[in-house]
């Protein structure tokens, strides 16, 4: 199963330490096959719709969709949220994830 996390990234100043920590909980938990969205470099110029496109081609080969806590304050994610559930791909908040994959659901 490969997994796509989804959050904020333009208006996180800290976006790649951020989505590296829940990068990092997922694999901690076995999750192996995770698509990080804020580990690309790319140029620091580079417009909004060329990473969305680039990113929405990957999130076609995806089987799951993570929200990050902060998805509602990104317009990129809100549109991966809603092309993930009318193409029938698992949208799932992270701590709803967490809760599944954890013995104890903590």
């Amino acid at each position: 199963m490969k997994y796509y996390l989804s959050g904020a990234i333009s208006s996180q100043p800290d976006f790649k330490v951020y989505f590296k920590k829940f990068e990092d909980e997922l694999r901690f938990w076995g999750i192996k096959d995770i698509f990080n969205p804020a580990a690309i470099d790319w140029p620091e110029n580079v417009k909004w719709e060329v990473c969305m496109k680039y990113d929405i081609k990957i999130l076609m080969d995806c089987d799951c969709l993570v929200l990050l806590p902060n998805w509602r304050k990104s317009r990129g994610a809100k549109l991966e949220r809603y092309i993930g559930k009318q193409l029938g791909i698992r949208v799932v908040k992270f701590y709803d994830l967490l809760k599944e994959i954890t013995p104890n659901g903590n």
